[in-house]
């Protein structure tokens, strides 16, 4: 007498399979999610290093209105009593500041016996401040950032 072998799967095998292929689908879904949000956010710097730039040539290209201190900025605010080309440079720089999201900036003077980044050279310290995560809850303005309230920045020092 023989006996019949049962060939096959079990249902508990089946739900076994399906549960370890389901988490790592989804795991898989949330390493997509989380490589997306770091290529946006690695955009974003590259933006903000490309107007640190473009101020900088605006900058070289007007030694006039650098001379007369005209390249000044507290944080996106255009400063009064400017006119001409270093105020068209500032109105389009902080224009395309808003393309970053909670976009600003600031230009300041920097002299080495004034400031203490300025230990090598004269200059201005140009800086862009951008919200990477798109919270609401970030507000501060520290550069580096300090904790997770702070928005996002690039500095960097013109000659």
């Amino acid at each position: 007498m023989q006996r019949n072998r049962l060939t096959g799967m079990t249902l508990l095998e089946v739900l076994v399979t399906l549960l370890v292929l389901s988490v790592g689908l989804l795991s898989l879904a949330a390493l997509q999610t989380r490589a997306l949000r770091l290529a946006e956010m690695a955009g974003m710097q590259d933006r903000a290093t490309q107007l640190v730039r473009d101020i900088g040539e605006r900058m070289q290209g007007n030694p006039a209105g650098v001379a007369r201190g005209e390249y000044r900025l507290a944080r996106g605010q255009l400063p009064a009593g400017i006119t001409g080309r270093a105020f068209a440079d500032l109105r389009a720089w902080t224009g395309e500041l808003a393309g970053l999201p909670a976009g600003s900036g600031e230009i300041t003077p920097c002299t080495r016996a004034t400031h203490i980044r300025c230990t090598d050279m004269d200059g201005h310290l140009v800086t862009v401040y951008w919200n990477a995560m798109r919270d609401p809850a970030v507000h501060g303005y520290r550069c580096p950032p300090r904790s997770s309230a702070d928005h996002r920045c690039i500095r960097q020092l013109i000659p």
